[in-house]
This record gives C-alpha cells, sequence and structure tokens, in this order.
C-alpha cells in the first residue's frame, strides 16, 4: 500500500520521461504508457526486470545552461533555437533520473528551468518554421527554380519589334537605327 502522497510516476519506454498513471500517453513524445509499468516501490528501488538508465543522471547546470543558451543565441543567431529541443529532452531525462531517486534533489529547480526554456526555444523555433516555410514556397512558386530575367548580351542589336504608334501607323525598329530611341509602355487606369 502507498502511504506516500504523491503519486508514483510512469516512466516511458520510449524517452524516458516520468508521466503520471492517469496519463495515457507520454506527454514528451505522445507514445502510449502501459499502466502495469506503476511501480508501487518506493522512488530509488528499480521495478524488477525494469530497465535502468546507466548513463547517470544529467546535471542540472548542463540543463539550465543548454535551455538558457537556446534562448539567447536563438535571438542573434536563428540556429541557437536548435539547443531547445536538446535541452528539453535532456531535462526530461533528467526529471525521470530524479524521481527513480539518481541525482541530487537540489538540482531540480536548475533542471526545471533548462526544461522551461528549452520548451519556449522549441516553440519559437516551430513558429519560425511555421511562418518561413510558406515564405520560401510563395518565393519558390513566384521567382520559379532560378530562371529569372532573361540577359541581352551587350552591343547585340534590338530585336525586329513592328508597333503601333498614337495614330495607328506602324513604325519599325528598323527605321530609327543610328538614332536614340525611348519606347515607353503604359496603361492609363
Amino acid at each position: 500500500m502507498n502511504t506516500d502522497s504523491t503519486p508514483r510516476k510512469i516512466r516511458c519506454p520510449c524517452c524516458g520521461s516520468a508521466n503520471y498513471p492517469s496519463d495515457a500517453v507520454c506527454m514528451s513524445c505522445g507514445r502510449a504508457l502501459d499502466r502495469s509499468a506503476a511501480s508501487s516501490a518506493p522512488p530509488g528501488q528499480r521495478q524488477a526486470g525494469s530497465r535502468r538508465d546507466t548513463s547517470g543522471p544529467v546535471n542540472g547546470t548542463v540543463v539550465l545552461v543548454l535551455g538558457c543558451l537556446s534562448l539567447l543565441l536563438g535571438h542573434y543567431w536563428l540556429f541557437g533555437y536548435l539547443l531547445g529541443p536538446v535541452a528539453w529532452v535532456l531535462g526530461n531525462k533528467a526529471l525521470a533520473a530524479l524521481n527513480e531517486g539518481g541525482g541530487r534533489p537540489s538540482e531540480s529547480g536548475p533542471i526545471q528551468v533548462g526544461r522551461i526554456c528549452g520548451m519556449i526555444s522549441t516553440g519559437f523555433l516551430a513558429l519560425l518554421l511555421l511562418l518561413l516555410a510558406p515564405i520560401v514556397g510563395l518565393g519558390r512558386l513566384l521567382g520559379g527554380r532560378g530562371g529569372g530575367a532573361p540577359t541581352v548580351p551587350k552591343n547585340a542589336p534590338a530585336p525586329a519589334v513592328v508597333l503601333p504608334d498614337l495614330a495607328g501607323r506602324e513604325q519599325t525598329l528598323g527605321a530609327y537605327r543610328g538614332r536614340i530611341l525611348l519606347i515607353n509602355f503604359f496603361a492609363s487606369w
């Protein structure tokens, strides 16, 4: 019987983050949780047959620094936002390790702050990609695939053009050869 007031957490088999037994899916990766994995053992003791992370708990300072750097660098250098998902995942793993009894409880604060900064930075990254993708797509649609304007070689003769003047008579470009000519295309609307 559980006499502890804190509910036992279920560890996600995919990402290792800790979730409440009432959660149907992992709050970090979205995978379905196995309700039979809820442990009634006190924190720090492993359930028989459960997989233990042998890499050790992540230092809370590492998560804090990564999370804060992702926000700070993201404002000056957009690739800094790529540190946000790393800080978020490392923060989830570190909190899961703390819930299992690995690491010092005093690291919970820096881990939470770094994880939240990572979540914010990941949100900025998602928003940036969400706004940038339509702009790039529209640019490709309007600009083509690198076609651009046609180029005319230097000192090449103008093509043969026959245009009506204001009186309706046809004028040829060849009739004005050797003189300066201005052709103005306009619309009255």
